[in-house]
């Protein structure tokens, strides 16, 4: 056995639960509001600090006018002044009364800053994050963030690009505080919620009690009311409180007292009520006799309707069932007869193609043929050509023989001559020179000439043989091309048939559909007038089944009218 509950604690949870709950939801939410406007705060801390040294250091609407770092030095230069212990000094100082470091990035390495690691040297030379490199050097926006890592120490942190006058970034400015001063803040923010909600819920709690301890009174005076009727007395009186309480409760006990006496009302008068219902009850067996007479003789009748529709219907579906088939056929052989149309279409279409291709094709070859005959006589042209250069180059060969004989002469007259000869010897000497080069060109041009005269030669042959093969072709495109039209004119023919093929079968497709219609109208009705019967039948089995009912429940009623009379003695009003 469970241990008991009693009202007053069950109703006390009730209110209390749902406090409790509303107390820890708006306590999370409390915290969590509060912890939002607290890193809003450190960040429009950290915006102001950084706001403060980019003022300070700015020059125009760009920014600074330079910034860069002197790798021996290890110093920062800022618009032409070396700032490194300055800023140094005035970092350290500015951390002193606000608890926020800062620092100057040249490029991507932090030079100056008040970050201090744990052996208690600063924090210069590193390199940036990639994630701010990404955002304030190559995108030049502002960084923030509440989570960032510094050195391994969280930290709440901020960081803007700084631009020289030209606009282009050359390094970063940063603002940083400790997330452990963050954590403190939100602890007392976190313990203070929570005391408020405990007070409030108390508080809370004490009211509820009270109030529970004032309804439950109501609710065990009603409770002994209902005690005292389920013992079958209903002679008893509710507290006057009770019933003059204004609420719910008041409601309930008023009800009480009026069901007590609706209740006492009542059952005077179903005891009357019984004796007329055991009568009643005799009548009702006797009518129940009679209709079970009556319908037995129907259903016979009504049997022997159904049987016979029935029978009609199945006959009827039957025939149904062959026509569909038919139409299933005919519906088949259309669907092939469009098929072998549309691959006949496609047939036809292709063929026209071809036509058109190979008349494309014959006229192509003409052209071609036409070409080489312009080839041929070009290179006829050629050989022409060829063998009246081969008789200028006899001509010079010839001309260069005898200009040699003449400078060998004009050599033995120059030297007959003596001193007075010499010039002409020379000349005689040059001319000769110039015959041999004249006769060496006379055989290359020669040469030349031969080859070009035996190329165009067989040019000219394979011209001639493109030519008998170009009009080969021509032939059998011809002869192709007559055998496509046929093919077109048969596929023309092919299709007529199938048009007319369409038709048949349209036609036998609508005599088998009326045909069809036909017999479903027969059938349906066939089926209707069977399933009637059938219902009939059911009917009246359902009739012969209630006549049953209706003879047992005159008996069972009677049964309930003693029932009824004993029961009612149990009531004391």
């Amino acid at each position: 056995m469970k241990k008991k509950i009693s009202f007053r604690t069950e109703i006390t949870m009730i209110a209390m639960i749902p406090l409790l709950l509303a107390c820890t939801l708006m306590t999370v939410a409390s915290v969590i509001s509060q912890y939002n406007n607290l890193t809003e705060q450190y960040i429009a801390k950290l915006d102001s600090a950084i706001q403060m040294m980019y003022e300070q250091n700015s020059k125009n609407e760009f920014g600074v006018e330079s910034i860069r770092y002197d790798e021996g030095k290890s110093r920062v230069y800022m618009n032409s002044s070396n700032i490194t212990d300055n800023m140094t000094n005035s970092f350290d100082e500015y951390k002193a009364k606000t608890d926020i470091d800062l620092a100057i990035f040249v490029d991507d390495y932090c030079r100056i800053t008040s970050v201090m690691n744990a052996n208690g040297e600063r924090l210069v030379n590193v390199q940036a994050d990639p994630a701010v490199i990404e955002t304030v050097i190559t995108k030049g926006e502002k960084f923030s963030s509440s989570k960032m890592d510094v050195n391994g120490v969280p930290y709440f942190v901020s960081y803007i690009p700084v631009r020289d006058y030209s606009g282009m970034i050359e390094g970063m400015f940063f603002a940083g505080i400790p997330r452990a001063e963050f954590n403190e803040d939100v602890m007392g923010i976190v313990i203070a919620n929570v005391v408020i909600a405990v007070v409030f819920f108390l508080l809370s709690g004490v009211v509820i009690l009270a109030f529970s301890r004032k309804l439950v009174k109501i609710i065990e005076s009603v409770n002994g009311a209902n005690n005292s009727m389920a013992d079958g007395q209903l002679k008893f009186y509710i507290d006057g409180k009770a019933l003059n309480h204004g609420d719910e409760l008041g409601e309930l006990a008023r009800n009480t007292e009026s069901l007590r006496k609706r209740l006492s009302e009542t059952i005077t008068n179903i005891s009357g009520k019984a004796e007329e219902v055991n009568s009643a009850a005799e009548d009702l067996k006797k009518a129940a006799d009679d209709t079970e007479n009556n319908t037995s003789d129907v259903s016979r009748a009504v049997g022997e309707v159904a049987q016979g529709a029935t029978s009609q219907a199945q006959s009827v579906q039957e025939g149904v069932t062959s026509i569909s088939d038919i139409l299933s056929g005919v519906d088949e052989l259309t669907s092939n007869i469009n098929n072998a149309d549309n691959r006949m279409m496609q047939m036809n279409g292709s063929s026209e193609e071809m036509q058109r291709d190979f008349e494309d094709l014959e006229e192509a070859m003409t052209r071609t043929k036409e070409s080489l005959d312009e080839v041929a006589q070009s290179m006829r042209k050629v050989d022409d050509f060829v063998k009246t250069v081969q008789t200028a180059v006899d001509t010079i060969d010839s001309i260069a023989t005898q200009t040699n004989l003449l400078s060998l002469n004009a050599s033995i007259e120059a030297a007959r001559a003596g001193e007075a000869g010499r010039g002409f010897a020379v000349v005689a000497e040059e001319i000769g020179h110039l015959a041999i080069q004249s006769g060496e060109s006379a055989t290359e041009i020669s040469e030349i000439m031969t080859q070009l005269s035996e190329r165009s030669a067989s040019a000219v042959n394979t011209v001639r043989e493109l030519d008998e093969t170009v009009a080969a072709q021509q032939n059998v495109s011809h002869q192709t091309k007559e055998t496509i039209t046929k093919v077109i004119d048969l596929i023309s023919e092919v299709r007529n048939i199938f048009d007319m093929a369409k038709v048949s079968c349209e036609d036998i497709d609508n005599k088998c559909r009326a045909v069809n219609d036909t017999m479903a109208s027969l059938s349906a009705i066939s089926e209707e007038n069977a399933a009637s019967s059938e219902e009939t039948m059911a009917s009246m089995e359902q009739v012969n089944a209630t006549v049953d009912d209706i003879k047992s429940l005159s008996v069972r009623l009677s049964g309930i009218s003693d029932e009824l009379t004993e029961l009612l003695a149990f009531f004391k009003c």
